[in-house]
Order: structure tokens, then sequence, then C-alpha cells
């Protein structure tokens, strides 16, 4: 299986994989969350070849736009 195809036609190539061979679905469920598991982290690591090429500045625009919903989440303290 090639990471570069989707991950829909990822995830029906493993389900048809157990299904010809009748894999009960304590298996089928772990193996295809470790398909998951591999395609979420090539996924990272295509974002990180991607934002190393940028420039600081646009690098950091970038992530700030990327994570600005996690960031509104979370409260800053100030200790003074």
């Amino acid at each position: 299986m090639e990471w570069g195809e989707s991950a829909a036609k990822q995830l029906e190539a493993v389900d048809t994989f157990l299904k010809n061979h009748h894999v009960p679905s304590s298996i089928g469920d772990r193996v295809r969350n470790y398909y998951d598991y591999l395609w979420q982290r090539e996924i990272h690591s295509n974002d990180k070849a991607i934002m190393g090429g940028l420039s600081a500045g646009l690098r950091s625009e970038l992530v700030l736009y990327i994570y600005r919903s996690m960031l509104d989440k979370v409260s800053v303290r100030v200790w003074g």
C-alpha cells in the first residue's frame, strides 16, 4: 500500500483484506488503528518538511494560524 493514496482508499484496501481473510474484529480493529497511526505519522512528517522550508517569520505566522483554536482555549497566567 503506497502512502500517496488517499486515506479512504487505504482504509478500503485494509477492510477488503480483513474481510477476505475472515479476520475477527478484535484483530481487525487493531490493524485499522495501526494503519491510521501510520497515516497520521506520515501527515505530520510531511507537515514538518513543508514548514521546515519556510522562513522563520512565515512559519510562525502559519503555526499561529493552524493552532489558533487551541491557543484560544489556553488561559495564560502571569505570575508576578
